[in-house]
């Protein structure tokens, strides 16, 4: 079959769609996966490998890879295929000092803007954690789809700390017991934390401060930082803004420094998975 030399480019957009949405270590599975690809039998092995990635938006780009790839899958192989995949793969990994930004958004769409939406981010992060999930949240209520992400998160071996504002300690701010709602599932996966009051600060009136960060640091590689609380309003009815860092240094600083706040007491846990 002969081609001009831009035949393949919707292949390879799509490609890079996929390596710039995938960590590196997922991408590299994939294309493990893709070698075994039976292009004699495409839609089953279309759904096999479809199967690999388990959130909708991560799905849709494979997807649109796989369309593109159909189109040329007598020229284009799968072992070649698999080989390209790779290639990006250990491209992402050796360019961990490289830094990429994206803005986060729930509220009204905009026709000029295509923001990618919270509930969105916050899946594909807790699913393409491999080793290790810090969350830092003022108020969890009703989130079943990220608390079913995490218990899978923490079924397939990923580290988790979840950091969370109290009743007891909050002064008053919140009265709902955000650990209890988390359920005991959660309880038995991942280590939950909390400042207590008496390692708060507090002015001359005797009032301390609360636990208001939301943050998300996925594997030291991406930092998610938002307005949004893990509740459904945030996550789909309000008006919030975030951004998601990947790649470069600040992911794991911020990481570390909640680590360091767990070390000296700052920060002590309440379930220890």
């Amino acid at each position: 079959m002969g081609c001009n030399s831009g035949a393949y480019n919707e292949v390879i957009q799509a490609a890079l769609a996929l390596a710039r949405h995938l960590h590196p270590k997922v991408l590299d599975g994939l294309s493990d996966r893709i070698a075994e690809f039976d292009t004699g039998d495409w839609q089953t092995s279309r759904s096999r490998i479809l199967s690999v990635i388990p959130y909708a938006a991560g799905r849709d780009l494979l997807d649109d890879f796989l369309e593109e790839w159909r189109e040329y899958r007598d020229t284009l192989s799968p072992e070649s295929i698999a080989f390209g995949l790779r290639a990006l793969s250990l491209t992402g990994m050796g360019h961990e000092d490289s830094q990429t930004t994206e803005i986060v958004w729930t509220g009204p769409h905009a026709s000029e803007t295509s923001f990618r939406r919270t509930r969105q981010v916050l899946l594909q992060l807790i699913h393409s954690a491999r080793e290790r999930l810090t969350v830092v949240c003022f108020a969890v209520y009703k989130v079943d789809s990220i608390r079913e992400a995490l218990i899978q998160a923490a079924n397939r071996g990923v580290q988790i700390r979840i950091i969370l504002e109290s009743a007891d300690a909050s002064g008053g701010k919140t009265t709902f017991d955000m650990i209890e709602g988390l359920g005991e599932e959660i309880s038995r996966a991942c280590t939950v934390l909390v400042w207590p009051a008496d390692m708060r600060e507090k002015d001359p009136e005797g009032k301390h401060g609360s636990l208001h960060a939301k943050a998300v640091i996925a594997d030291n590689h991406t930092l998610y930082v938002s307005s949004a609380n893990l509740t459904e309003f945030a996550l789909d009815l309000n008006i919030e803004l975030g951004v998601v860092i990947s790649g470069g240094e600040l992911p794991k600083r911020v990481d570390e420094h909640f680590s360091f706040l767990i070390r000296d007491g700052t920060l002590v846990p309440v379930w220890n998975a």
